[in-house]
């Protein structure tokens, strides 16, 4: 397989909507990635997924740390988090979704692991690379904003609000949903 070393071997964890819908295609047609196999922990959705992909399904997500140089997550962050650290200890790249993690915690313990190995790591913001919104980001200051200034922003997908591209179940409960006291 002389192509591989041409290109990242990328394992998906996940094999719920946003996985099949985001993460499977878009790494399927990376050209200069490869989809090296999947794991989730139903061993018949990795099949499904490994079959639908033209990759390997992996029962054991350690079989799957072992065959690729990265990961890509497609799980809730309680789950993300957990996994994220031991795949950072194994030398595996990251390639993470939003929120990195279901505490603050938890998103340290991935930081953490991420610099003690040395790995990349990035979170997938689906807007961060849009022209558009590259261009507001341009005329920000490059100095940090100081304690007398506060700002907001909102921008809700049609992916948490049900509908055809509802994705995430648990972004209802304990995702997006939740709110700040007042």
């Amino acid at each position: 397989m002389d192509h591989l070393r041409d290109h990242v071997r990328v394992g998906l964890v996940g094999g719920g909507p946003w996985a099949g819908r985001v993460h499977g295609p878009a790494l399927a047609a990376h050209p200069q990635a490869v989809l090296a196999g999947v794991w989730t922990r139903r061993p018949e959705v990795a099949a499904e997924f490994a079959e639908r992909f033209a990759t390997s399904a992996y029962a054991d997500f350690d079989a799957l740390l072992d065959a690729v140089d990265a990961v890509a997550f497609a799980v809730p962050p309680q789950v993300q988090a957990e996994l994220a650290v031991r795949a950072a200890a194994a030398g595996k790249h990251l390639i993470c979704e939003k929120p990195l993690a279901g505490t603050v915690e938890d998103a340290r313990a991935v930081a953490g692991a991420v610099e003690r190995a040395g790995v990349l790591t990035t979170v997938v913001l689906t807007m961060r690379h849009d022209p558009a919104v590259c261009d507001w980001l341009g005329t920000l200051p490059e100095e940090p904003a100081d304690g007398n200034t506060v700002a907001t922003a909102r921008w809700l997908s049609g992916a948490l609000l049900g509908g055809p591209y509802a994705v995430s179940p648990w972004r209802s409960t304990g995702g997006s949903w939740t709110s700040a006291p007042t």
